[in-house]
């Protein structure tokens, strides 16, 4: 799989159908085999804070499958 290193620009909130609350880590955009890659899902809160991601927090993007 090939990676990349970028940085958080910040952190939205997907409020879905059902209403349950998604957390979307927006990053610096980078091209990853040929996918331009601003936005990755960030599970919930609680992932969110163990991980200690917050705005400017260096992040590995991995691309180990089709983007859709």
């Amino acid at each position: 799989p090939k990676a990349s290193i970028t940085k958080t620009s910040g952190i939205t909130l997907n409020v879905g159908t059902s209403g349950n609350v998604t957390p979307i880590i927006n990053l610096i955009p980078i091209d990853l085999e040929g996918a331009t890659i601003r936005n990755v899902a960030g599970f919930n809160m609680g992932f969110i804070i163990r991980e200690n991601l917050w705005p400017g927090s260096t992040v590995s993007i991995v691309k180990s499958g089709d983007i859709i």
